[in-house]
């Protein structure tokens, strides 16, 4: 009961969201329109979208931000927040080339928020929402109550060595190569086998791939679930194998454990690259904003008020923040989504948006920037 109504309440927040940006929208077309173009329409790489879309966007969000339960704003924001200093971050460097060298800044803020997800779980469990914290645990293959016995030992500022109860009796070698591994490979195929499968059957929408034989398409599902699984497997059974490795330097003092767990998170996430390419940023996206909620909530947990409830302050301060990462993004979502852009302009909007934007790719570079006419 207390899910459907969360949904309900999550259906009705995006319900009112989308009325407000139309009816902000369609105030700002109707005014520019008015007004015989005395202003320049906002312009994303080729294609002007249409009038009053970002700040409408903009407004929206941080309106339908604070309409929300406190409880859910982190997790909106810290996603939206990661997925904006990104496209601002690749933005950055297609305007400034000489920088490349600084590409592997992503990559490094990956690992860091592995490595602060997998220490974080043992010291700040509080941190993270208690539905996460299962998901992570039965993700890294984890008993639950091996996980609490750690948590609360650590938490009294004792330093035991994980090693000695999460596999006692077995060292870290004959651990290794028990029956850790096929656990480790049966959770990864759990858990990226309906991902996959769903993706592949709603792909058959789409004749292009409804053409192709069907073996083709069985060995392209094979190809990517091997690929997820493999990245899974690599995170985890390395991650754990690191932690073995590190337990002489953890046992020195809690900030050298605190350091053997960030470790054991950060280094085995590069098994990314075993990962689809086109996959990656939306695991990355997700990873970090994982890890934004929780080192957000270490950090404002002496702060009474910044706490979620507690004063308007930090609904303020989240509804704002949504509202600058919605209007970094908004554009890209419109230009790569027809959906996306049906919902929010609307049937002929979003089909005059979309002719500007192929009229964009069929003329040479140099020409009169095509616009997506206001509607009313």
């Amino acid at each position: 009961m207390a899910l459907h109504s969360r949904s309900l309440s999550v259906r009705n927040v995006s319900t009112q969201s989308n009325r407000i940006f139309r009816y902000l929208q369609r105030s700002a077309s109707s005014r520019v329109k008015s007004k015989s173009d005395e202003k320049e329409p906002v312009h994303t790489r080729n294609v002007a979208l249409p009038t009053g879309v970002v700040p409408a966007a903009a407004v929206a969000a941080a309106i339908c931000t604070l309409w929300m339960a406190p409880s859910s704003r982190p997790a909106v924001l810290s996603l939206l927040s990661t997925n904006a200093a990104s496209n601002l971050f690749n933005d950055f460097l297609t305007t400034h080339p000489d920088l490349s060298f600084l590409k592997p800044l992503e990559l490094l803020v990956f690992m860091a928020g592995g490595g602060w997800i997998f220490s974080a779980g043992f010291f700040y469990p509080e941190s993270y929402e208690r539905s996460h914290m299962k998901q992570i645990l039965r993700n890294v293959v984890l008993k639950q109550d091996v996980a609490n016995e750690l948590q609360e030992m650590y938490q009294r500022g004792l330093n035991p060595n994980p090693c000695r109860i999460r596999h006692m009796g077995l060292s870290c070698g004959q651990y290794a190569r028990s029956d850790f591994l096929l656990r480790v490979v049966m959770m990864a195929l759990r858990l990226y086998t309906p991902v996959h499968l769903t993706t592949w059957i709603l792909a058959q929408r789409h004749q292009k791939v409804r053409s192709k034989p069907a073996v083709t398409q069985f060995k392209g599902f094979l190809s990517k679930l091997a690929r997820s699984s493999a990245y899974s497997i690599g995170y985890v059974y390395l991650g754990w194998a690191m932690c073995c490795l590190l337990g002489k330097v953890g046992d020195r003092s809690l900030f050298s454990r605190k350091l053997q767990f960030f470790l054991s998170g950060a280094m085995p996430s590069l098994a990314i690259f075993a990962e689809s390419p086109g996959r990656r940023r939306s695991i990355g996206l997700i990873l970090v904003s994982y890890a934004l909620v929780s080192a957000g909530n270490v950090a404002t947990r002496k702060v009474p008020l910044l706490q979620p409830g507690v004063s308007s302050v930090r609904g303020l301060l989240e509804a704002g923040c949504v509202a600058a990462a919605v209007s970094v993004i908004i554009p890209g979502f419109l230009k790569d989504n027809h959906l996306f852009r049906r919902m929010l302009l609307g049937d002929v909007e979003a089909r005059a948006y979309q002719e500007a934007l192929n009229q964009s790719k069929a003329e040479p570079a140099g020409d009169e920037v095509p616009t997506a006419k206001p509607t009313n």
